[in-house]
Order: C-alpha cells, then sequence, then structure tokens
C-alpha cells in the first residue's frame, strides 16, 4: 500500500512524457507547413528598396504636368521649411519674457 504513490508518480510521470512528445511533434508538423513554398525576396532588397521612394509617390499630391523643375523644388522647401516650423513649436514653450509690473499708492 506504501508504495502505491510510487506507482502514480510514475504513470503521471509516463503520461507527461507522452503528452510532451506530442506537442513536439505537432509543433515540428505546423512549423514545416509554415515554411512558404517559394521564398521572398532578402530583407536587404527589401530595405534597399524602401530607402528610395518613387517620385509618384513622393510628389503624388503635386500636379507636376504644370509645375515646372524649379516650382517643384520651391515648394518642397517650403514642405521642408513648415515642417521644421512645426517641430520647433513642438519641441517645448519658448522661454517666457515679461515687464516686471509696478504697483505705487494708488494701484496703477
Amino acid at each position: 500500500m506504501s508504495n502505491l504513490w510510487l506507482l502514480g508518480l510514475g504513470a503521471a510521470a509516463t503520461y507527461l512524457m507522452r503528452q510532451n512528445a506530442e506537442v513536439d511533434e505537432m509543433k515540428t508538423a505546423v512549423n514545416n507547413t509554415a515554411i512558404p513554398a517559394e521564398p521572398g525576396p532578402e530583407t536587404q532588397a527589401i530595405r534597399n528598396v524602401q530607402r528610395r521612394i518613387p517620385d509618384a509617390d513622393l510628389n503624388e499630391d503635386l500636379n507636376m504636368q504644370d509645375l515646372g523643375a524649379q516650382d517643384v523644388k520651391r515648394i518642397k522647401q517650403e514642405r521642408e521649411r513648415a515642417a521644421q516650423e512645426v517641430a520647433a513649436y513642438e519641441s517645448g514653450p519658448p522661454p517666457i519674457q515679461g515687464v516686471y509690473l509696478h504697483f505705487d499708492n494708488h494701484g496703477v
């Protein structure tokens, strides 16, 4: 009777080891099915494409047929200047400058 718990412990350990093996087999099967049939492009190739933005995407909000190269350059410079102004404004409040107010006897 005292060795019954030892038998139960052995049965539980056997059950857990079998479950662990089944989970490992299932994990391997799922990982093997997740591998694509045709591998895509390398990460470096994708990053090289992302570094260069096509002109069509870069200038999508400009009507290029009615603008010359100088106009596009000027518009882009103005856009960059405006973006810098926004960044400067949002970076924090400017230093507070004021005048010391002095009240005399009459409160003026």
